[in-house]
């Protein structure tokens, strides 16, 4: 997959022709096409987002240990266009990229002393320069440009200055110091005039750009069914109407591709011993001197890592896309405790790759566009253990046990898809209570 779109919701009011209108923020990404020369710049302003975002947690903590208040953003920035003449490599970035940076790690502060939030943040970490997955934050970027509408001329001689004469800067989107990059379908962009967080992200291999643009949410007209889906390991989700969606890490695709992975990881375990044994053992402190035929081994393995969630990442979104095509009134999910099933050794891979998490986001982003009321259960509701005839509570159900069977009542059914009925009823409860 070259490039896709990720979907992030928040709910906004706007008035529109006078009247009270739902916004939906959507991102929009899409792969950039930098050459030679732009991708090293690219490079190069992620390290200095990365120097200044480590600059702001070191000196904040030198001033705690001081003793000294918390430093705001606005006294920090003064400072710091002090400090920055110290650092010429700075000079060559984008002040807006080393401003969004430092707004960034700011926002990490913010989280962390934030004590309301549902999720405690921690503590702002250092940003490596080992990472393979980075980004870098553009303020000011200018899509999508239609000659024609450009009324400033020099704008257009400076862009096509030196090009070849296919050369489409409708293709292309301007960075500041990096210039005018091609980009993948373009055509998304035609009919944007605002943006939000434009930012250039780097996977290992490719480069993306993401935008948050603002959409009316649609009039949906909505069924009287609930749904109720209880998510498992042997399949990714059972739903109350029958639909069964299958374990993608279980197709023939996805293991000829963890089978070679698994095959290339033991190669370069191999040549990582075999370097040992050599004498040159790597001592505390010291980095280890990789070979270029290692690093053609761990391109290969990240490639096919990638691949592996891209083809994860699709399944859940046609999943998620044809559980909600009826418009259902709601949806009813467990509130899975995916840290706690975790610990369970001998199911904690399969339950990792399942990425129950990546299933729940992307319901709750589809239930908030089209208005369908997406209800989690409470976390100690028994729905695998409960009879759906006669309400009777198996407690000496096992896991392995894939076939429910009622003592009180003699009641037989799949096990995951009595769990499914009992969420659809246990949300049709709560909706008439309510």
């Amino acid at each position: 997959m070259l490039h896709h779109t990720q979907h992030v919701i928040m709910g906004v009011e706007a008035d529109v022709d006078g009247r009270q209108v739902n916004l939906l923020l959507k991102t929009l990404k899409v792969r950039l096409y930098p050459t030679q020369e732009q991708e090293k710049l690219f490079h190069s302003f992620v390290g200095c987002s990365k120097f200044v975002y480590n600059y702001v947690i070191r000196k904040q903590k030198e001033n705690y240990e001081q003793g000294n208040k918390f430093i705001n953003y606005y006294d920090f920035k003064k400072q710091f266009t002090q400090d920055k003449k110290e650092y010429s490599f700075l000079l060559e970035c984008s002040n807006q990229t080393l401003d969004g940076t430092m707004r960034d790690a700011f926002k990490a502060y913010e989280n962390f002393f934030d004590k309301s939030r549902k999720k405690l943040s921690g503590y702002p970490k250092y940003r490596t320069r080992y990472e393979k997955k980075f980004y870098t934050r553009y303020d000011k970027v200018k899509f999508g440009i239609n000659l024609d509408a450009v009324k400033d001329r020099n704008t257009i001689s400076r862009a096509l200055k030196n090009k070849p004469p296919d050369y489409d800067i409708t293709k292309r989107v301007y960075f500041e110091r990096i210039g005018w990059v091609k980009v993948a379908e373009p055509e998304r962009f035609i009919g944007i005039n605002s943006f939000k967080n434009p930012r250039v992200k780097f996977d290992g291999k490719y480069w993306y750009l993401t935008v948050a643009v603002e959409l009316h949410s649609p009039k949906i007209t909505h069924t009287e069914e609930v749904l109720g889906v209880d998510l498992g390991v042997k399949e990714l989700a059972i739903v109350s109407n029958g639909s069964r969606y299958a374990n993608v890490n279980k197709s023939v695709k996805m293991q000829k591709i963890e089978k070679r992975k698994k095959r290339l990881q033991r190669q370069s375990s191999r040549k990582y011993q075999a370097q040992q044994t050599k004498g040159t053992a790597i001592q505390k402190g010291e980095k280890f001197k990789k070979s270029n035929n290692q690093k053609k081994l761990e391109a290969k393995i990240a490639k096919l890592s990638r691949k592996q969630a891209n083809t994860r990442r699709t399944h859940i979104c046609q999943a998620v896309t044809d559980l909600v095509k009826t418009h259902p009134r709601a949806i009813v999910v467990e509130n899975l405790n995916v840290v706690g099933m975790l610990k369970n050794g001998k199911l904690a891979q399969s339950i990792q790759e399942q990425t129950f998490g990546a299933f729940l986001k992307q319901a709750e982003w589809k239930c908030t566009q089209l208005g369908i009321e997406l209800i989690k259960a409470d976390r100690f509701y028994p729905s695998s253990k409960t009879c759906n005839s006669c309400g009777y509570i198996h407690k000496e159900l096992k896991l392995s046990d894939r076939i429910f069977k009622c003592p009180s009542c003699a009641y037989v059914k799949d096990r995951d898809e009595n769990a499914a009925d009992n969420l659809r009823d246990y949300g049709k409860l709560l909706l008439q209570t309510a």
